[in-house]
C-alpha cells in the first residue's frame, strides 16, 4: 500500500497514497483508544454529572464522520490521479506546463489487474491490519473501470496467487516465499544460478501480464492448484536441464500464496472439494467443537 499501482514497466503510480494512508490510520487508532477510555469512564458512574458531560462533549460522532469523509476524499483524489496517469498518461495532470495527454492510439488497449475481491483476514501486525481496513481498494477498482471505459481500454482481472513470489525469468520461474522480502525480490533458486533481482511489485505486474491468456490458471483457480501448476512447470524446466532425470521438489511448508501459515495441511478430499483462498490470507473451517471436547477429556483424565 505504498502506492496505488505499479505497471509492468516498473513505473509506480500514486506514490502519495501510502504517506497519506499511514497518518490517517495512526490518528484513527489514537482517537479510538481515547474514546474507549472515555466510554469506560461513563460506564463506571453512568448517572453522574461527569458521565453526562463526557457523553455530550467528548463522544459525539459529527467531527469523527467529517474527518472520515475528508480522508476518503483525499484517497479518492490520489487514486483517481494515479489511474488517469495509467490510462491517459502523465500529461493529463500537467497541461499547464505545456504537456499533452496521450492520444487514443497511445492509450493502453488492455489493463490487467489482480483479483483482490476476497482479500480478508488479519495481517502479521495490527498496524498493517488497520491500514488494510482503511485501504479503499474497491474505489480503486471503480476508478480503474470508469477511466478505462472513458479512455477506450478494456479491463481484465486475473488470478494474483504467487505473482510476487514467482521469478519472472521465463527460463526459471522458481516459486518460493523466500524470493520476496518486503518490496524487494531476489530469486533464491537453489538448483542453478538465476539470481534475478528487482522490485517485487514490478515482478508481480509482469507475472499478471503473463496470465492474460494462461490456459491453466483462471481467475478463480484455487491458490493450492496454482502452486501445483507453477511447481510442475518449474520441474519440467529443471528436468530438461538435468537430462530428463526425475526430480522431486521439496515441500515448502504449509503456506498460502503470500506466505501465510495455515493451521493444518489440506487433505486430498479438501483440495478436490475446491477450498479456495485469496492471494493474501486463508480462511479455514476447523471442527472446533470436536477439538474442545478432546481437550476437556485430556484435562479430566490428567
Amino acid at each position: 500500500m505504498t502506492e496505488v499501482c505499479t505497471d509492468n514497466h516498473g513505473v509506480k503510480h500514486g506514490t502519495d497514497y501510502g504517506p497519506a494512508l499511514t497518518p490517517m490510520t495512526e490518528r484513527r487508532n489514537r482517537t479510538g483508544k481515547s474514546r474507549g477510555k472515555l466510554h469506560a469512564l461513563t460506564r463506571t458512574n453512568p448517572g453522574s454529572k461527569r458521565a453526562k458531560h463526557i457523553k455530550k462533549n467528548n463522544l459525539g460522532t459529527k467531527k469523527q464522520q467529517a474527518r472520515v469523509r475528508r480522508n476518503k476524499a483525499t484517497l479518492r483524489t490520489i487514486s483517481g490521479a494515479a489511474v488517469k496517469e495509467v490510462v491517459y498518461g502523465a500529461g493529463n495532470r500537467t497541461r499547464a506546463l505545456g504537456k499533452v495527454a496521450r492520444s487514443l492510439e497511445q492509450r493502453p488497449s488492455l489493463l490487467v489487474t489482480e483479483d483482490l475481491s476476497h482479500l480478508q483476514g488479519k495481517a502479521k501486525s495490527k498496524k498493517i491490519s488497520r491500514m488494510c481496513s482503511s485501504w479503499a481498494r474497491r474505489e480503486n477498482e471503480e476508478r480503474t473501470a470508469v477511466h478505462a471505459f472513458v479512455g477506450g481500454s478494456d479491463v481484465k482481472t486475473v488470478n494474483a496467487a504467487y505473482t510476487s513470489q514467482t521469478c519472472p525469468d521465463p527460463a526459471c520461474g522458481y516459486v518460493s516465499k523466500d524470493n520476496r522480502h518486503g518490496d524487494r525480490f531476489h530469486c533464491r533458486n537453489p538448483y542453478w544460478d538465476c539470481n534475478w533481482q528487482g522490485d517485487a511489485d514490478y515482478v508481480a505486474a509482469n507475472n499478471l501480464f503473463k496470465r492474460i491468456d494462461d490456459p491453466d490458471i483462471s481467475r478463480f483457480t484455487p491458490y493450492i492448484e496454482v502452486r501445483k501448476i507453477l511447481d510442475n512447470r518449474f520441474k519440467r524446466r529443471l528436468e530438461s536441464r538435468t537430462g530428463g532425470h526425475h526430480v522431486v521438489l521439496p515441500v515448502e511448508g504449509n503456506t498460502t500464496a503470500h506466505g501465510r501459515t495455515l493451521s493444518k495441511p489440506p487433505s486430498e478430499e479438501e483440495v478436490g472439494a475446491g477450498i479456495t483462498s485469496d492471494s493474501q490470507s486463508s480462511v479455514r473451517m476447523d471442527r472446533t467443537g470436536e477439538t474442545q471436547r478432546l481437550k476437556s477429556e485430556k484435562k479430566r483424565s490428567a
